[in-house]
């Protein structure tokens, strides 16, 4: 049996219809459903037991205590996205990427290992590719930016789908990435496909519905 594969243009172009739906499905109260949380989260509350917690700041070395998100890799390595960089954590020590190590901006917003082990890393003024292992003409960092759109820049969130196309959630729009030879290019959907500046951050709130 033969399968259709289609592009992610027209995925996405398939998906508009939905994502219409959801946000105004997000837009209507739902008294009744958030009565029926509530008392879930009461009686989770009430029977709850009470977990050690440990607490990290600055003084344990992290960058800084903003906090955007905290990714798990498969090495079982802690990621850190803050108002002062990257940070990966090893249940000990903590090390610290920020615009000295080639970052292209301090604030970092998410970060995504693919299923290949590939880094990436969103900032406030781009995409970049975390390497790991850097060499005299390989930096720790390769860095994508929009050069005309500086809302494009400011990426939102990232993901992978089942395809392994990376997609890229920015605040003007969304776009995603084809590699061949190494070597990766970007391509934006049509303004509005997807995502919207009153809605940046749409694509990430539905893609488990989506592409899970």
């Amino acid at each position: 049996m033969s399968t259709v594969r289609h592009s992610p243009v027209e995925r996405a172009q398939s998906l508009s219809p939905f994502l219409g739906a959801f946000g105004r499905f997000q837009r209507q109260p739902k008294d009744a459903l958030k009565s029926l949380v509530f008392l879930f989260l009461l009686a989770g509350l009430a029977n709850a037991e009470e977990l050690p917690l440990r607490k990290y700041t600055t003084t344990d070395g992290l960058p800084s205590n903003a906090v955007n998100c905290v990714r798990r890799d498969s090495r079982g390595f802690l990621w850190f996205c803050t108002a002062e960089g990257l940070s990966r954590f090893d249940g000990t020590n903590f090390v610290n990427y920020g615009i000295d190590q080639g970052l292209p901006d301090r604030s970092v917003t998410d970060f995504l290992q693919t299923r290949n082990g590939d880094y990436w890393v969103g900032t406030y003024r781009g995409l970049a590719r975390f390497n790991p292992n850097p060499t005299a003409t390989s930096g720790l960092f390769t860095v994508f930016l929009h050069e005309t759109d500086e809302n494009s820049q400011h990426v939102n969130s990232l993901f992978q789908d089942r395809d392994g196309t990376i997609w890229v959630a920015t605040d003007g729009g969304a776009y995603y990435l084809t590699e061949s030879e190494g070597k990766y290019a970007v391509h934006f959907l049509p303004r509005g496909l997807l995502l919207s500046r009153n809605h940046p951050t749409l694509l990430a709130k539905t893609r488990m519905a989506i592409f899970g």
